[in-house]
């Protein structure tokens, strides 16, 4: 797995030159965006457009959404912001265990409202086994109650790419019977591949995953 921490719109490519934004104004474009209510605004968008394309499907007790956890069910912007916009693994695993992350309101709403439907919920993460017992306590204590499975990465799959790690489990999911008719993700590669059913995308301007 590769994870590329930016800031939004710090770099620009131009045909003949690079024009490249001061680090401490794209912190503050990234900080404003979250915290003006542009974020909250541009998620609210979409899920209730998620929601309108999943109510005119069929559903069946096959029927099954996957859901990505960091940033999709569960936000790191707190974190990300307390570390000046960066990463480092040792203090974000500490975020982990202890359980610090809060729930995105807007991605809770569509999970409430599935679940009311009997709909299957995946949970499917790039975290690590060992991180798992701490993500399933911080899922729970953030209303995620209701879930068919939570799968974590094993650690001899550690390094394999998010964009092949997440298509592969989505298709032993299908083989056990699941028909998956969305998958909510924050990044692309929570999306690549088959096996999806409708494309949800949420907004993130603090890294990408590979």
């Amino acid at each position: 797995m590769r994870l590329t921490v930016y800031i939004a719109a710090a770099i620009i490519l131009t045909a003949c030159t690079t024009e490249i934004i001061n680090m401490d104004t794209a912190r503050e474009q990234v900080k404003n965006y979250y915290e003006s209510g542009a974020y909250a605004e541009e998620t609210e968008q979409i899920i209730s457009d998620a929601i309108n394309k999943i109510s005119k499907m069929e559903l069946n007790e096959n029927s099954a959404v996957v859901f990505d956890v960091d940033d999709t069910l569960l936000s790191s912007y707190e974190y990300t912001s307390s570390i000046g916009f960066g990463f480092s693994y040792p203090t974000w695993k500490e975020w982990i265990h202890d359980e610090r992350l809060t729930a995105v309101p807007q991605v809770k709403k569509i999970y409430d409202w599935l679940v009311q439907k009997n709909v299957n919920i995946i949970l499917l993460t790039g975290r690590r086994s060992d991180e798992c017992e701490s993500t399933y306590k911080n899922l729970m204590s953030e209303g995620f109650t209701t879930f068919d499975t939570l799968i974590c990465r094993p650690a001899h799959e550690s390094k394999i790419d998010a964009a092949d790690y997440k298509p592969a489990q989505r298709k032993a999911l299908t083989a056990k019977g699941y028909e998956i008719i969305a998958c909510f993700g924050d990044q692309w590669s929570d999306l690549n591949g088959e096996y999806t059913g409708l494309k949800v995308k949420l907004p993130n301007y603090l890294y990408l995953i590979d």
